[in-house]
This record gives C-alpha cells, structure tokens and sequence, in this order.
C-alpha cells in the first residue's frame, strides 16, 4: 500500500510554478496527464478508505415537546467521484463532483402524552448526495532538495440530504427530521466540515511525511552514490510537469563538488505515458 500512496504524492509534486536553475540538471523527469490521473484515483482510493467508517458527533435537540438524540453515527459508504485537475500559477487545483456518502445511527426520543412520558428509540439511514469539492495544493522544495506539500484552501458542498427512519412513529420523527438534515449537511461541507478535514490530512499529515521520507541520493554499484536531489522548484506545461535534479555521481561517502556542469538536456515534447526520465 505504501508504494501507490508515494506514487501519489510523487506525481503532485509536479505541478508548481515556473523557475529556473543556476545550472544544468543531471537529471529531467517528467509526468504526464495520465501520470497526474492515475495519482488522483489512488488518492480518492485513500480518501474513501479513510472516510468510510469514521463517526459522526452525536446530535441532541428539541423540537416542539419532543426531544431527540442522535448518536452512534457512522459513513457507511462513499462513491467514487469524477475529478479535474485545473493547473495555476501558484499550483494544482483539484476539483470533485457527485461524490455520495451513506451513514447509518441510532436514534431515540421522548415526549408526553398527557402526564404520561413516552420514550421510543430506532435505528436511521442517510444519503447525502450531490457533494463536491476543491481543493488548492501548494507545493515547494525544502533545504535538503526534497518536495514540499500543503493545503492551501479546501471548500465543501452538500447539495441534498434524505434521511429515514426505522422505528418509531413517522408522526413524532418527522418533526426533527429536517433539523437532523440540516445538522449532518453542516457536518459534512465547508471548509471545517468532515470531508475537507479529512482531505487536508491526507495532504498536510500523510504527504507531508512521505515527502520527508523522499530519498535524495542511492547507492551505486558498492562504491559510488547518486545525488538526484532538486535543484529547483518544478516546472509545469500544458500536459506534462517536470522536475529538475542534480543528477551528481559521488564516491560513496564523499559528497565532493562536480568539476564542470552537465551538459544541457534536450527538450522533449512526448507526453504518451505516464512518466518519463
């Protein structure tokens, strides 16, 4: 699981602002479209597995002579969204629709009837469907030559919710259900909601730690060692993003400086398949 995960964040790396070098790279890589589609279906993969089951705060509330609460609420299901990926000046954006999300909970309420209280109790399902999100990526380099990424912004909607119950009697639930609605909707969008929440930590808390974790050098041949650390910010194009690496053979230990510059690396315009180095 590791491997897809750093492929992931491997290929966001690409898509950064224009920069240029104070000399030649001894090593050009670039990923495609495919490449940036492929990392997008592994991170909603993520996403979905990360989602799905996870709890929703209980909800307690009055409405009329009835009170009611909410609770044990789990995401039972999330579908698989359609994605586009808008390149900018100051990163990717990236962009969900239709996503679907099913939860399932118990609920129970109590009110009188005449002097009388009655307590009743059941289980629900709910569907929020329509739902969407952005999501702005800023990607850097750091000190050591290795890639950077954060969330920038991230923005939620919701664009309906249907909830039944099972239990009870429709009379008395039906008078909270709308506020139940309304209280999961405001769970689930917005840029505090669950759904970003759980977006910017895949981006700020996973890969963030598996950019720490990018290696900027492997061994060679026993006795030598490749440095293929960045030289400087990634560079993007319609179709392609690439990335510009020293590309330096050192004796293995000796981190010595190269005597003359790598020539310059021809300029390719194939952008077919998913990476190229």
């Amino acid at each position: 699981m590791q491997k897809p995960i750093f492929l992931v964040w491997f290929i966001l790396i690409e898509l950064l602002t224009n920069a240029t070098h104070s000399k030649n790279p001894g090593l050009k890589s670039r990923i495609t479209s495919k490449g940036f589609t492929y990392a997008v279906n592994v991170a909603l993969d993520i996403l979905s597995k990360g989602i799905t089951h996870k709890g929703i705060p209980d909800q307690h509330g009055v409405s009329g002579n009835v009170s009611y609460d909410i609770t044990r609420t789990t995401i039972t299901r999330f579908k698989k969204p359609a994605s586009t990926v808008t390149l900018q000046y100051v990163g990717p954006l990236w962009k969900t629709s239709n996503i679907d999300i099913g939860l399932h909970g118990d609920f129970q309420y109590k009110f009188k009837k005449g002097n009388i209280p009655i307590y009743e109790h059941g289980t629900f399902d709910m569907t929020g469907s329509g739902i969407t999100f952005a999501i702005n990526l800023m990607i850097g380099m750091d000190g050591a030559g290795r890639p950077t990424i954060t969330s920038r912004q991230c923005s939620c909607s919701v664009q309906s919710t249907v909830i039944k119950f099972q239990g009870g009697r429709a009379e008395i639930y039906n008078l909270f259900s709308r506020k139940v609605e309304k209280s999961f909707k405001s769970s689930i969008e917005g840029g505090n909601g669950l759904l970003c929440k759980q977006l910017t930590k895949l981006v700020n808390v996973d890969g963030a730690r598996l950019m720490a974790q990018f290696p900027v050098a492997v061994p060679f041949a026993s006795k030598f060692r490749i440095d293929y650390s960045f030289m400087s910010k990634p560079a993007f194009s319609y179709g392609f993003m690439e990335t510009y690496h020293k590309g330096e053979v050192n004796w293995y230990g000796n981190r010595g400086t190269i005597p003359f510059d790598a020539p310059p690396l021809p300029a390719g315009s194939s952008s077919s398949k998913m990476l190229y180095l």
